[in-house]
């Protein structure tokens, strides 16, 4: 297999606290994908800021060479450095950010031009932050893709490793007894030592006559969540965050990362003192690292223990993600509660939990305040179409309103973290949601949560819930969307295109995210329709996708994305509604 490596590490970007180990990190992977077989400055490229600026040409050009000259069939790129969340999507912050708003790498727009591109594999490994950026200075980071623009016609797999889940930084480590200058990633060293055959639980089955050893990328996914808190714990590193790795691995469970054509020396013959050096030999161990099953240096297997074997004796313990999931269930409970009417007599309006409507604007419906800043009755004229919302909270966003509906829109901490649509309790409609109408608010609660902490996934095609979804979508089209970015992380695209028709069909109108997931809005401008709406993404990721399909918004909003703010769902800054107000008046959106 054909394989290359990009490799980037960043210490210093514009006038952040420098970090210490990342372009070290950045080297400690180029050395092992040297080792791999990959050749140095052809198929293993090593971008460092330790001797000149890291910009995103420079990177670019880097993937470029790589792609077009070797032809790889499977690339990993690696970053490590500052990383922000901004509109939603993940920034890697070069050299000169955030001062130059430009000099970062949008990961969203490149994976989705990986996806979209010429090599098969992509693995794409971050070790940075995946917090909100401070100050405006920092949410006005754009950066862009690092991939080359060309369609291939195939959909690539794309695996993503970040050292973090989302809003919760990546930390650097000390000892007790170290200073600040000792610093180092704790996520790459894991990562390392995964790849380089410490961990037999990383490995995958193997066959009979195979002598060398496979790195699974699933199976690295369970020792990353598994060993970085660990290593944090066991080594008695004094952390400063908590850190909780995640991974979106759509690859099969046979496709591996790392080869190995022999198991490294065992921990007992590392930790012996190295004659004439006068060291003392390294402590054992705490208990619950490597000895105890569960990431067994190779020495500390049973002898009777074949190394096909190894994961079978594997322990059973809590990962880390079941803290992340308690999050989203505690966040779905709220989420899940019922606030405002159920029903108005036009079947139509849009209720607010907190914040409250202080503007709003709608074409091809009549809107009526029953409760001032809470509660609006629309009047339809038998089509969708948009209302444009302001709120007092300095937030402005643009939503559907779709007969038969009322919306329900909540925000917390001035973020728009949820809104669901349910029949109205007087409609026809209504009477699919009456027998499991919690079950869904539930289903729905907890999807919104899950997003918001960039952790939503969806069940298998056979699964109880998975059939629970396709009735909710029904019912709740704004659960369409859930699942849209859902499919799209997993390639499936066709089930995205088939979604957007049966909604059409079922509601008269589809949603603005399922067209352009689904590839139909690639190379076009977008168009006042009422089968289609809004004119806008509707979750904030969506902007990073539509940049990578190269989609065109109406000339009244083309300005739009600069006041996006932080938020699951699009809200924006109040210099917006006034573009919303120029696109209706001209008739650019419906």
């Amino acid at each position: 297999m054909q394989r290359a490596g990009v490799f980037i590490g960043v210490n210093q970007t514009g006038q952040l606290a420098r970090l210490n180990d990342a372009a070290a990190n950045a080297g400690r992977m180029h050395r092992w994908a040297l080792a791999q077989g990959m050749v140095d400055g052809t198929s293993a490229i090593l971008i460092t800021d330790e001797t000149e600026p890291v910009t995103p040409d420079r990177i670019a050009d880097a993937v470029e060479k790589v792609i077009t000259e070797y032809e790889p069939e499977q690339l990993i790129v690696y970053y490590a450095g500052h990383g922000v969340l901004a509109r939603s999507a993940e920034q890697w912050l070069l050299t000169k950010a955030p001062v130059r708003s430009s000099a970062a790498v949008d990961v969203t727009q490149t994976i989705t031009d990986a996806k979209r591109g010429t090599v098969p594999h992509v693995v794409v490994i971050s070790d940075a932050c995946r917090t909100a950026p401070e100050g405006i200075q920092a949410q006005n980071v754009l950066g862009g893709s690092i991939f080359p623009n060309v369609l291939s016609g195939q959909q690539c797999k794309v695996d993503v490793y970040y050292a973090t889940a989302v809003g919760r930084p990546s930390a650097e480590i000390q000892t007790e007894e170290e200073s600040v200058k000792s610093y180092r990633g704790v996520f790459t060293e894991v990562l390392l030592e995964a790849l380089g055959g410490r961990y037999r639980t990383a490995f995958l089955r193997r066959k009979n006559g195979q002598k060398d050893y496979y790195v699974g990328v699933r199976k690295l996914e369970d020792v990353l969540g598994d060993e970085v808190p660990r290593k944090i714990k066991a080594k008695r590193l004094k952390a400063r965050y908590a850190q909780t790795p995640w991974a979106e691995v759509v690859s099969d469970d046979d496709v591996w990362i790392s080869r190995l054509d022999k198991l490294p020396p065992g921990e007992k013959k590392k930790a012996t003192a190295t004659k004439g050096t006068g060291k003392k030999a390294a402590p054992p161990p705490p208990p619950g690292h490597p000895g105890d099953g569960v990431g067994m240096a190779p020495a500390d297997l049973p002898a009777d223990l074949p190394a096909e074997l190894a994961t079978e004796a594997r322990p059973a313990r809590t990962r880390p993600r079941t803290r992340v999931r308690r999050e989203v269930n505690s966040a779905a409970r709220a989420l899940s509660a019922e606030f405002g009417p159920q029903a108005f007599e036009t079947e139509c309006g849009v209720k607010v939990r907190g914040a409250r409507i202080s503007a709003h604007l709608a074409t091809g419906m009549h809107v009526e305040e029953l409760d001032p800043g809470a509660v609006l009755r629309m009047y339809p004229d038998g089509a969708a179409a948009t209302v444009v919302l302001g709120f007092d909270n300095e937030r402005v966003t643009a939503l559907p309103m779709i007969p038969g509906f009322i919306a329900a829109v909540t925000f917390e901490d001035d973020e728009l973290v949820a809104v669901s649509y349910e029949p109205s309790a007087n409609s026809g409609r209504a009477r699919m949601l009456r027998d499991q109408a919690k079950g869904i608010r539930v289903l729905r609660a907890r999807a919104a949560a899950a997003s918001a902490r960039g952790v939503f996934e969806l069940p298998g095609q056979d699964d109880d819930l998975a059939r629970q979804m396709q009735q909710v979508k029904s019912i709740d089209p704004a659960f369409a969307v859930y699942a849209a970015y859902g499919y799209y992380a997993r390639g499936e695209v066709e089930r995205i295109e088939r979604m957007s028709h049966y909604l059409r069909m079922d509601v008269g109108t589809t949603l603005f995210d399922l067209e352009l997931l689904s590839g139909a809005l690639i190379d076009k401008g977008v168009r006042p329709r009422d089968d289609t709406l809004p004119c806008t993404p509707l979750l904030t990721q969506g902007w990073s996708i539509l940049r990578a399909h190269r989609t065109v918004l109406p000339a009244a909003l083309a300005e739009l994305e600069l006041y996006a703010t932080n938020s699951l769902w699009s809200a924006y800054r109040p210099e917006a509604f006034d573009l919303f107000a120029e696109g209706l008046r001209k008739g650019q959106l419906r």
